[in-house]
């Protein structure tokens, strides 16, 4: 089972998190599905999820609801979604994985399901009484089972779900339909991944919840991969064309930048009481200004008394005089209106390489120009001599 396998290796052996990304079978519409998926993974996707469009989601929200019923009015069939697996999947050579609800694979027939050549298959309301055809028929087609982990399950219901569990276990990082866009509960997060982690040795995905790439760096420290859905349907569903595909990929490339540079453990957050730094703006040309101004009218002691007394700031240290040689004297400019002004005194490298490329000049003058011409380097200039009108010095 070559996708299965490469699905495993995918999420066991990275350095860090995977990037998921889903889009429903047809849509946004019959072709441009494909081209959004297979784009995906040009600009940062690691494995595709496909969708099968479902009338009564569940466990969805208004934007993917919305883009299942706009695939469904346009025809979509459950072949479209085997033959959209088999179309990325060929073309991309990452894995690809199946999302249905229950009642479509039962409908559609369980064992015919299970051969839809995808890499997985995941059932978020598989009932467990009733799994047993499913995990079987799924096994037997070499299609792994990755199964739904809800937050509020107890052990015991944790080792049932993560027995029937192949390829990964789904996380959800909020406790609520997909395309949830409000706060995150870092620590629950990280104490539950913790009671799974000690459970099962299958891989950990997250998703729902996961709406900005700042919320994928803060997650990823505790998963294997994060998947992202409503963010990528969202511009699909209110801007049509191109220019609806272009803002699915800036997502794209946001979120999979995002998880090069995960952010911090919520464990040291949490224990070292330490809040993540807010971003930090640029300055601009104004306000680069005022603040020149400001410590140029403002001594040492003004600023750290409108600092307040009291506070637990960093003292305010005097400045000192620079010498020549001191390096840091060049690689500290000051800055006047948003702009860097050079050093006042130079470096001594910089120094010698000015008085070398001088002496060139001085030499080329000398062999090019008549030694009668005033711009002579080695005629001296003579000092006009005082008139007998004029004043002596």
């Amino acid at each position: 089972m070559p996708a299965a396998e490469g699905l495993t290796a995918l999420l066991s052996r990275r350095r860090r998190a995977a990037l998921g990304a889903f889009l429903p079978a047809g849509f946004p519409n019959w072709t441009a599905r494909i081209e959004a998926l297979r784009a995906f993974v040009r600009h940062g996707a690691d494995f595709l999820e496909v969708g099968v469009p479902h009338r009564t989601p569940a466990f969805d929200g208004p934007d993917v609801s919305a883009a299942y019923t706009q695939a469904l009015e346009q025809g979509t069939r459950m072949a479209h979604v085997f033959s959209t697996i088999r179309l990325v999947a060929s073309s991309t050579d990452v894995p690809v994985v199946a999302m249905a609800y229950w009642t479509s694979v039962c409908d559609f027939g369980i064992e015919r399901f299970a051969q839809a050549d995808a890499a997985g298959a995941m059932v978020p309301d598989l009932p467990l009484a009733e799994a047993g055809p499913w995990l079987n028929a799924a096994r037997e087609a070499g299609t792994h089972t990755p199964q739904f982990a809800p937050r509020g399950a107890d052990d015991s219901q944790l080792r049932a779900i993560t027995d029937a569990a192949s390829g990964w276990v789904y996380v959800p990082a909020a406790a609520a339909p997909t395309g949830y866009q409000g706060p995150l509960d870092l620590p629950g997060l990280h104490d539950y991944t913790t009671r799974l982690r000690a459970t099962t040795s299958h891989p950990l995905v997250a998703g729902i919840g996961i709406s900005t790439p700042e919320r994928a760096a803060e997650v990823a420290p505790f998963v294997d991969a994060v998947a992202i859905g409503s963010p990528l349907v969202r511009p699909l569903l209110h801007t049509t064309g191109p220019r609806g595909l272009e803002a699915a990929l800036e997502q794209v490339r946001a979120f999979a930048y995002a998880l090069r540079t995960p952010a911090a453990p919520a464990t040291l957050l949490r224990d070292h009481h330490v809040a993540p730094r807010p971003p930090q703006r640029p300055p601009t040309r104004a306000r680069t200004a005022a603040a020149h101004r400001h410590e140029q009218s403002h001594g040492p002691a003004e600023r750290a008394e409108e600092q307040g007394e009291g506070e637990d700031v960093p003292p305010v240290r005097p400045e000192r005089r620079r010498h020549a040689s001191d390096p840091a004297s060049a690689r500290a400019p000051a800055t006047t209106a948003g702009m860097a002004s050079p050093p006042a005194v130079p470096h001594a490298r910089v120094q010698r390489r000015l008085e070398q490329i001088r002496a060139h000049i001085t030499a080329e003058r000398a062999a090019l120009l008549p030694p009668t011409s005033p711009l002579h380097p080695q005629l001296p200039k003579e000092t006009p001599r005082p008139g007998p009108g004029s004043p002596g010095r």
